[in-house]
């Protein structure tokens, strides 16, 4: 029925029952709550006394002194030799957290912190990577020529992109590769010239008509007035 009690849970139904008044009560557990107490229904609704709460105070003394606690908590320390506080912390659970809440500075004093060592940065032979970004930027070049269909513009990020590399690719230090890409980059006209013929190539091979405004669109300039046409005139001739 829903109605089983957790003693290691806060908010089990029994103690919102019985502390807060706000909350709905459901009557099944009105009936569970009356059953406890060995009364009926009726004995409930006919008793005219009713006592309410009753405080209690009781002074909790504790099991063992600070002294005895410290001293708990250095054999831990000293059986476990290496271990940082997280794991001394589960060893010792109730004892760790009462001397980190009670006895703070004792416990920063004694109790061992993890030092993380920095680890030491490698030494990059940069000459050696050079010469191989290199060769890299070389084989993708000529993969980015090669490739079928609608040709790719040859610049840096087509480069780095056809090889995988992140960003790190144009550190300075590549000195010989910086001065590959810069060398082999496609200006703008020598793109569109490549296109050109591409697309020319590919329409002579359908046996299409060939026109400026189709070579254009063809190649992806959607027949913009604003392409050079003696361009296309020289490409179809040559």
């Amino acid at each position: 029925m829903q109605s089983s009690i957790d003693r290691e849970q806060d908010a089990n139904w029994l103690k919102l029952f019985i502390r807060y008044n706000n909350k709905n009560r459901s009557p099944l557990r009105h009936l569970l709550f009356l059953q406890f107490l060995n009364i009926s229904v009726k004995e409930f609704f006919e008793t005219n006394e009713v006592i309410g709460k009753r405080i209690k105070n009781k002074k909790r003394i504790p099991s063992f002194t600070t002294e005895e606690r410290r001293k708990e908590w250095l054999k831990l320390i000293e059986k476990n030799p290496g271990l940082n506080r997280s794991q001394l912390k589960r060893i010792g659970k109730g004892l760790h957290t009462w001397i980190y809440l009670n006895d703070r500075d004792w416990y920063d004093k004694v109790t061992p912190k993890l030092v993380e060592r920095k680890k030491k940065a490698e030494l990059i032979d940069w000459e050696k990577r050079d010469e191989k970004c290199l060769a890299l930027a070389k084989k993708a070049v000529k993969e980015l020529y090669q490739v079928k269909g609608k040709p790719i513009r040859i610049n840096r990020e087509n480069i780095r992109r056809a090889i995988g590399l992140k960003r790190w690719f144009y550190h300075e230090k590549h000195i010989k590769t910086n001065r590959f890409l810069e060398e082999v980059t496609e200006d703008i006209e020598s793109y569109r010239i490549r296109k050109i013929k591409w697309a020319i190539e590919v329409m002579i091979n359908n046996g299409e008509k060939i026109t400026v405004y189709k070579v254009q669109l063809k190649a992806g300039f959607g027949g913009s007035s604003n392409i050079d046409v003696s361009i296309v005139s020289w490409t179809q001739l040559s």
